[in-house]
């Protein structure tokens, strides 16, 4: 168990930092650095609920524990949230922002009062803290659905993702009340959910990279086009100057001869 929660752990922790490059490297594309947060605090969640704690941490201190689940968990719906809106919509919505503001006040009371109020002000701000994760993943439920609406490919991996960890958490709850004896799978679902999510921003930078190629290729194909209309206008302003140096020697000939004939009636 401890060797394979290492596996997922790092896991994680790759494509967090990854995603955080990524997204430092193309800072218009912030979903990049929304999903690389999640991610990599997504290891230190696990960390901190699986046998590793006992032996990262040193000597269980019990208090590092409750940081490491109860922030990381604060960080984490605050980027999903984020990430799904961003990923869409390529901007952030005003649900989102109050959603970011409230769990970042919330971060700073439990700083601020933990160690002098620690027992009561975590009893307080869990609770909203789960009324706010399930409000906030309802709400990127809500922004997903919008999509599938609109038949993005990118809303349609993300729900299948989602489903499957849904499955793999409702699997694991039968698990512990003893109607399944089995291994708990929510683990593995949501390394899925996460590969396949790092599989749908390498998706969409696809797309971005397939539309920059096909508007290249536009703006290759009217170069070349002006090229040719400016040819063709070079030719046709030469064809002008050569009829009117033609015309100008026709009429000195004209004039010539009427000069040469008013001479002889003369």
């Amino acid at each position: 168990n401890v060797i394979i929660a290492f596996i997922l752990i790092t896991i994680f922790a790759i494509i967090g930092l990854y995603h955080i490059f990524l997204g430092i490297l193309r800072p218009k594309d912030l979903h990049n650095i929304y999903f690389g947060i999640f991610s990599f605090f997504s290891t230190v969640f696990f960390t901190a609920n699986s046998e590793v704690k006992g032996v990262i941490y040193i000597s269980n201190i019990f208090h590092l524990y409750v940081w490491a689940d109860q922030l990381s968990l604060r960080v984490m719906t605050i980027t999903f949230i984020l990430f799904v809106v961003y990923l869409y919509r390529r901007k952030h919505t005003i649900i989102s922002l109050v959603f970011t503001a409230i769990l970042l006040l919330i971060i700073c009371i439990d700083i601020i009062f933990f160690q002098f109020w620690q027992e009561k002000i975590f009893a307080i701000t869990f609770n909203i803290v789960n009324i706010l994760i399930i409000s906030g993943f309802l709400y990127s439920l809500f922004e997903t659905i919008l999509q599938l609406i609109k038949k993005n490919i990118n809303a349609y991996l993300l729900i299948s993702g989602i489903f499957l960890f849904l499955c793999g958490t409702i699997y694991d709850i039968l698990v512990t009340i003893g109607l399944i004896n089995s291994i708990p799978i929510a683990s593995f679902s949501f390394t899925l959910l996460i590969i396949g999510v790092a599989g749908i921003i390498a998706n969409q930078f696809i797309n971005d990279r397939n539309k920059v190629d096909e508007l290249l290729t536009t703006l290759e194909i009217k170069n070349i086009n002006l090229n040719r209309l400016y040819e063709s206008t070079l030719d046709i302003n030469a064809q002008v100057s050569l009829a009117s140096s033609n015309i100008n020697i026709l009429s000195n000939m004209i004039l010539d001869y009427a000069c040469k004939f008013a001479n002889a009636r003369l």
